[in-house]
């Protein structure tokens, strides 16, 4: 069973963007350790508020272990922006699967949370602390 950090960029709640595009960024250091398993530790990342439009993201993540990669997704999608991001790099449009962006963040009118949430699945690969996550999203009311 993995392990869920929650961020301080989770715990501030979604931004909401009037005009243009908000950066939203996540630093955070996993408090836990990682076990060398696929998806071990899943860290809750920025919020998206119902309706806006996530332009992309950019940032990259560094760890103890010789091999940590992560995926990007949001909510039970944890893969669905990118798979498999090698530690060490700064991520690029090209780090992402293509069409993805601008991904429109989408969820019921009576869903209990109005936002969905970017989730990083790590897999190290071997046990490891020391884990820094940094990411920031773009994201805009509506880029049309």
């Amino acid at each position: 069973m993995p392990i869920t950090e929650t961020s301080s960029a989770y715990l501030a709640g979604p931004k909401n963007v009037e005009i243009g595009t908000f950066s939203h960024t996540m630093l955070h250091t996993v408090a836990a350790t990682a076990s060398a398993s696929a998806n071990a530790l899943v860290v809750l990342g920025q919020k998206i508020q119902n309706g806006l439009y996530l332009m992309g993201m950019d940032g990259g993540h560094t760890s103890g272990a010789a091999s940590c990669p992560v995926d990007i997704g949001v909510d039970a999608s944890p893969s669905a922006f990118a798979t498999q991001v090698t530690q060490g790099i700064n991520v690029v449009p090209s780090t992402f699967k293509v069409g993805v962006f601008p991904y429109k963040s989408s969820v019921s009118d009576d869903a209990a949370a109005l936002y969905q949430v970017i989730k990083y699945a790590l897999s190290a690969g071997t046990n490891t602390t020391g884990i820094i996550l940094n990411y920031t999203t773009h994201i805009a009311r509506d880029p049309y």
